[in-house]
């Protein structure tokens, strides 16, 4: 979990982007709510909630060309785009 917020944190800072409170702070309470007061502390699964929410914040855009691939799907996307043919 830490290097996933350390990887994001580090491509924001590459590319000179600033997060303000303002920006992700809803994000960040619910998230620290849930992670500390869900009843259900089983269920919890951070690396879920986070993916769920970059893939809803990808999907928002509601631009059927721009997807949120994880890595696995990307890996078979790219298989995908390498194609194999029959023919030798």
């Amino acid at each position: 979990m830490q290097s996933l917020i350390q990887n994001i944190s580090n491509s924001i800072r590459s590319k000179n982007l600033t997060l303000t409170k303002d920006r992700y702070g809803r994000f960040e309470e619910v998230f620290n709510v849930l992670e500390s007061n869900y009843y259900y502390q089983d269920k919890i699964d951070d690396k879920a909630m986070i993916k769920a929410a970059v893939k809803s914040l990808v999907d928002s855009i509601d631009d059927p060309y721009t997807v949120y691939l994880d890595h696995i799907e990307y890996e078979e996307f790219q298989k995908d785009l390498k194609g194999t043919t029959d023919l030798e």
